[in-house]
């Protein structure tokens, strides 16, 4: 596309109004048909129920004839310690896209949070294109994390090629913003390196124990577990915060429940802040379990994640990444023999 074409492009980038819906919804369909795994983003209802609540803050691109070439959100998640925003379902309509409508999206969203106190930010691009990644990366977001084996790309259609994969993974980027402190981590010995390196990266403060603190102490009687099936994606998605007495019965129970053969997959978000981290993460591992990365500073944990293929086949070679990424891929390529 030719420089004079994309000067002549004129876009507002502002806050959502009421009556935006439409817009939004058309944006989000002219990508994704209506197989968008977010089905609120096809409620307008919903949408301005939220933004009225001011759970979470839309923003839109607008061309002076009043159509709605992009949008994004910003998704609010409050924590006992911590406010956290995602920067999420980031669309710009395939017509105008290389005018660098996203890139200022981002600009305005991360503005936005100069304002709201924000403890820190991410969003979870996809990775079928590496143009999000690379605009958050140049905005100061980090990569940390690779979350395999998403959704399910017979059910979810898009207009980018998927290699061989055939369910679509997402990624972690982060940026702290007010001083965020990721607190005491339990890590296990041969991962301890690559956290270390993200974590100097996000400039976060956290304190690595060392091996001989873990499994110390009395263990709580009860496991806190929580999780969600996507039954249309067939994923499996857990959150393991803390460690009890109780946890291989609680996890037996759910892995009997939900089977990870065939198209099957999980992916676990393990509080590395808890002090059985280590012990779970074997576990987990003896499971067919492999870790892909972390997910700090997004909310009250710092999160270790590991993920479960199932029966399919996961081709990383065949991700369209940014630098950043590339380094996480060739560590978990290298870690599991992938």
């Amino acid at each position: 596309m030719s420089a004079g074409v994309e000067k002549e492009l004129c876009v507002t980038v502002r806050r959502y109004r009421c009556g935006d819906e439409k817009g939004m919804i058309d944006c989000i369909r002219d990508e994704y048909g209506d197989t968008y795994a977010k089905e609120t983003w096809y409620s307008a209802s919903a949408i301005m129920e939220s933004a009225e609540k001011g759970r979470d803050i839309f923003i839109v691109a607008q061309l002076p004839s009043g159509e709605i070439a992009g949008t994004t959100a910003l998704v609010r998640t409050e924590g006992k310690t911590c406010t956290v925003y995602e920067i999420a379902a980031q669309v710009v309509k395939k017509k105008y896209r290389g005018h660098k409508i996203a890139q200022r999206l981002f600009e305005y969203g991360l503005k936005l949070l100069e304002d709201k106190n924000a403890s820190a930010v991410y969003s979870q691009p996809v990775l079928f294109h590496d143009v999000t990644q690379k605009l958050l990366c140049g905005l100061g977001m980090k990569a940390v994390g690779i979350l395999p084996n998403i959704f399910d790309l017979e059910v979810l259609h898009h207009s980018y090629d998927n290699g061989r994969n055939t369910k679509m993974p997402l990624g972690i980027q982060v940026k702290a913003m007010c001083g965020q402190n990721a607190g005491r981590l339990y890590l296990p010995d041969r991962h301890k390196a690559f956290c270390r390196e993200r974590f100097e990266e996000l400039g976060a403060a956290y304190e690595i124990m060392d091996s001989a603190a873990q499994d110390c102490g009395e263990m709580p009687a009860n496991s806190r577990l929580s999780y969600h099936y996507d039954r249309k994606h067939q994923y499996l998605e857990i959150h393991i915060l803390t460690t009890g007495a109780d946890f291989d019965r609680q996890l037996g129970q759910l892995l009997w429940t939900y089977p990870l053969r065939g198209e099957h997959t999980a992916n676990v978000f393990l509080n590395s802040n808890d002090r059985y981290a280590v012990s779970v993460y074997e576990k987990l591992a003896k499971k067919g379990f492999f870790f892909t990365g972390i997910k700090p500073l997004c909310d009250d944990n710092a999160y270790l994640i590991m993920h479960h293929a199932g029966g399919v086949l996961f081709h990383l070679e065949d991700l369209k990444l940014n630098v950043e990424f590339q380094k996480i891929a060739e560590y978990i390529r290298e870690e599991n023999m992938i």
